[in-house]
């Protein structure tokens, strides 16, 4: 199970500040700072609001400073960041009224601190700067410690690594001089999480030091040091996580759990719970991992956290753990392990975390994987490894490939497979995993039968140069008369799994040519023409003689001496089964291989299903797909790529209908993926306006797509579902950027394809973001909208839709009226 960093780094605690930033403070400062620890931030405002209150009237300007800074810092901590920072302005200046120099420092840290949370990282940086000036003015070592301590938190969310252990270092040793363990420790834990989470040999580091954290915080009894210590142990247990030392993390994890539940909050219990559960799990202890992983979420939502974040990674641990059940063998009979996934995956994507988002495809990659759904997992996982490749992440994109191998080969294509694991050997570093791929390709290649079994002639027209295939033996008894089902079996099994040949046979031994003359049943896969056994049928056999002579007596073989007492016997020495005493009663009917060769596309072969083929016929027919013929469609069968797109297009892929060396259908385009290729585009139904979306719509009561008729006629946009004018407008977007385009709407009340194109239909189509910006969402992208308003005025006057790329050039004035016109 691989965990990604988003699932379990953690940002140190923000909640109370070092001892010494501060000039001499009340005390009832340290009991707002107890109740922050614990997460009682609405008694803690209080705390913070009466002291105010009561400085105000007494007109004690530093006590004001002190309440106003405690204000702010809850406000903070709870996310308020707007509210904080005007709380942090006031104090700031009340500071300066007081004269108070260490808390014009400290103040303006704390302004540092909530423009980085509001991620505007240069504002940030300056203000770092300039408290960092003052607390030198102010002779403060805890102070300037301070400063590169945020300064190192800031370097890491920039990617900045190096920097940001610069910063720690500085940090740690100016704690050090001051004596300040609690700082020291805090420190540490900055610098483990550095290695354990930029480094691909950093978690041993990463360990030691969450140690040496563990050893400091004992050493203090502040209850913020509890809080650290905490901290601390749930370092330890994730980089033992990583170092596969599973014992020792789970150990680590409940020491960290003990400590939460006894100065922490609800949050800071749920985190470590999430590390408990992921411990018993990789100890393989399932059941107690799967109730602790119930209890975090149950937590969580009972107590209606706002933390949207922490929610998604209990739901990460949650879906693991399921998914390791499953592979363990415990049945998922409502489909509840792909389910986790999924929801995993669209919290993270309503996060914004790409990073996050890439790993948790993954993991739904392997669950739809596990589920036996081969070629969504396939699509899944290459999104996925899209983005690590386009990235540069290494390790993952070793997993990505190691995973769509997996997909590769539940999709019946071994060599493709062992191709694709062979390319991730080169990007996974870590020796378990290795070990894991090396054990998937020798599978792969057992199936592929890749640098062993039989070698197949280069002749096209002989069959005769062929090794002969390596047959099983047997136990030969003279009173069985033939084969035992299992060595047959093994004989079938065994030409699966070898290689294509040029004749149309089922095995390369002579004898099976003549099964449906042995059995009395139509095999129309057999040659017309069959080779000659000796003994049996010694001229051969052409069938296309049959219907007008009958079949020559096939003569009665000599059967081999048997070993007395029994002994073994090549199958391939032996007949498979004595020819029948008695030939077919009548001629043998052979059903035509090709069926319906009038149409359009010149029919289709037997194995070929007729509803697929019936379908690609009516799009022929319509102009919207290009005719081809039986054998190109033959040829293009054999040659064909990983496929990835509307999932009514794959049957039309696999059977030849559509490639990526023809011209794509109306409408859509062919893109080069990393892995094979990609169709970008409407659906077959869309395109035959007989999509399940319309079927769908169709169920539902008419009162709620009515629309008027529109005075000129053509297809109605507004019946429509949101969803289809949504993916039709934008063919490349996933169903998850679909999903978060649909909430975004409705968040301003477009619930509907009818509502959507009235907003479009305005003078001003910015009044759509503007809305949208009201409530909270972000706004829709210029070419996003432009797109929109081009394919619904294409579907209101029943012209072809070019595609988003199209409607970036469509003249605005042009299009007015049309949507306009859908909207009457």
């Amino acid at each position: 199970v691989q965990m990604a960093p988003q699932a379990w780094g953690f940002d140190v605690n923000n909640a109370v500040d070092f001892q010494g930033t501060l000039p001499d403070a009340p005390a009832w400062l340290g009991d707002v700072e107890k109740l922050l620890l614990q997460e009682s931030y609405d008694q803690a405002a209080q705390a913070a609001e009466q002291n105010l209150a009561d400085a105000r009237r007494s007109n004690d300007r530093l006590a004001q400073s002190f309440a106003l800074h405690a204000l702010a810092r809850v406000k903070c901590t709870r996310n308020a960041y707007s509210e904080a920072r005007i709380a942090a302005e006031e104090a700031l200046d009340s500071f300066r009224v007081a004269d108070s120099a260490k808390g014009v420092a400290s103040t303006t840290l704390l302004l540092a601190k909530i423009a980085l949370d509001m991620r505007e990282a240069s504002e940030a940086e300056r203000l770092a700067t300039e408290a960092l000036s003052k607390f030198q003015a102010a002779s403060s070592r805890t102070g300037e410690a301070a400063v590169h301590h945020m300064l190192a938190r800031m370097h890491i969310r920039d990617s900045r690594v190096d920097e940001a252990l610069e910063e720690i270092e500085q940090a740690r040793a100016l704690f050090e001089k001051s004596g300040d363990k609690e700082g020291q420790a805090a420190a540490l834990l900055v610098k483990g999480n550095i290695y354990a989470w930029n480094y691909s040999d950093g978690q041993e580091e990463a360990l030691k030091v969450g140690r040496e954290a563990v050893a400091l915080c004992r050493k203090v009894g502040r209850p913020a040091c509890r809080l650290r210590e905490a901290d601390a142990q749930f370092l330890v247990a994730t980089a033992a996580f990583t170092l596969k030392r599973h014992k020792d993390g789970l150990k680590a994890a409940k020491e960290s759990l003990e400590l939460f539940k006894e100065w922490g909050g609800p949050r800071s219990q749920a985190s470590s719970m999430r590390a408990v559960a992921m411990g018993l799990m990789q100890c393989d202890r399932l059941e107690e991992a799967h109730e602790v992983a119930e209890q975090t979420l149950s937590m969580l939502r009972a107590q209606g956290t706002r933390d949207e974040t922490l929610l998604a990674e209990a739901l990460a641990v949650d879906a693991m753990i399921a998914r390791q059940r499953f592979a363990k063998g415990e049945p998922d009979e409502d489909g509840s392990m792909v389910q986790k996934a999924r929801d995993v995956l669209e919290a993270f994507v309503k996060l914004d975390e790409d990073y996050a988002c890439a790993m948790h495809r993954l993991e739904l990659g392997q669950a739809l994987q596990l589920s036996g759904d081969s070629a969504a997992a396939l699509t899944e996982v290459t999104i996925a490894l899209e983005f690590f490749t386009e990235n540069k992440v290494k390790a993952s994109q070793g997993l990505a490939m190691m995973t769509l191998a997996m997909c590769q080969l539940g999709t019946g294509d071994p060599k493709a497979a062992l191709d694709t694991a062979a390319r991730a050997e080169k990007f996974i570093e870590d020796p378990t995993t290795l070990s894991e791929l090396a054990e998937f390709m020798g599978v792969v290649k057992s199936q592929a039968r890749v640098g062993g079994g039989p070698q197949w002639g280069s002749q096209s027209g002989s069959w005769s140069n062929y090794d002969d295939p390596k047959a099983p033996n047997y136990i030969y008894k003279a009173e069985e008369g033939g084969v035992k089902r299992s060595v047959y079996s093994d004989l079938v099994n065994m030409r699966i799994h070898s290689g294509d040949t040029p004749e149309p046979i089922s095995f390369d031994t002579a004898g099976i040519f003549y099964m449906d003359q042995f059995l009395g049943v139509s095999m129309p896969f057999m040659p017309i023409k069959r080779p000659p056994i000796p003994g049996i049928y010694p001229d051969g056999l052409d069938t296309s003689k049959m219907a007008s002579a009958p079949a020559p007596k096939p003569q009665q073989p000599k059967p081999a001496a048997a070993p007395a007492g029994g002994g073994v016997v090549s199958v391939l020495s032996t007949p498979s089964r004595p020819p029948a005493t008695a030939k077919p009663a009548g001629p043998i009917v052979i059903k035509p291989a090709i069926l319906g060769n009038n149409d359009a596309l010149g029919g289709r072969y037997r194995d070929c299903p007729e509803d697929i083929h019936d379908r690609m016929v009516a799009l022929a027919r319509a102009g919207a797909l290009p005719t081809t013929t039986l054998s190109q469609r033959q040829v293009l069968e054999r040659k064909k790529s990983t496929f990835h797109g509307h999932a009514e297009w794959r049957e039309a892929a696999r059977w030849g209908y559509i490639h990526p060396t023809v011209a794509a259908p109306k409408g859509c385009k062919w893109y080069k993926v990393s892995i094979g290729h990609k169709l970008v585009g409407p659906s077959p139904g869309e395109l035959l306006g007989t999509s399940n979306e319309d079927a769908a719509l169709s169920a539902r009561p008419a009162s709620r797509f009515a629309w008027k008729e529109k005075a000129a006629g053509g297809r109605q946009p507004g019946g429509l579902a949101l969803e289809k004018l949504l993916r039709g407008a934008n063919p490349d977007w996933t169903a998850a950027d679909v999903a978060v385009a649909r909430r975004k709407l409705e968040a301003v009340s477009i619930d509907s394809g009818a509502s959507l194109v009235e907003a479009l239909s305005n003078i001003d189509v910015e009044d759509l973001n503007l809305r949208l910006q009201r409530a909270g969402e972000q706004a829709l992208e210029p070419q996003t909208l432009q797109a929109l308003r081009a394919y619904a005025a294409s579907l209101a006057n029943s012209e072809p839709w070019l595609g988003p790329a199209a409607a970036q050039f469509a003249v605005q004035e042009h299009l007015q009226p049309r949507v306009a016109l859908a909207a009457r």
